[in-house]
């Protein structure tokens, strides 16, 4: 995956894919931002919440049924408004 976004940030037909006006980061920052606080800040907070804790709490409180609807529920509504928030971020810039 390092390698397709690199090759990606190399040619200069998908460069600006890659620029972000919000950040202004030297090499060392965004490698520290893209390959450790982003995942460690994002998927593993959504994998613990979704996966563990937020569908054994359900389940205890309401039964396997209702816990696993409300998840995939809470899983979209994320996905959903984050999506939206990145759209209209990038309408900004």
């Amino acid at each position: 995956m390092a390698v397709v976004f690199a090759v990606g940030a190399a040619l200069p037909q998908t460069r600006d894919a890659f620029r972000d006006a919000r950040y202004h980061l030297d090499w060392q920052h965004a490698l520290l931002t893209a390959f450790v606080l982003i995942p460690l800040g994002t998927v593993l907070f959504e994998e613990v919440a979704f996966r563990g804790v937020l569908w054994g709490l359900l389940r205890r409180a309401h039964g396997t049924a209702t816990a696993t609807r409300d998840r995939v529920i809470l899983a979209f509504l994320l996905l959903f408004l984050t999506a939206r928030r990145i759209r209209v971020s990038r309408r900004e810039c």
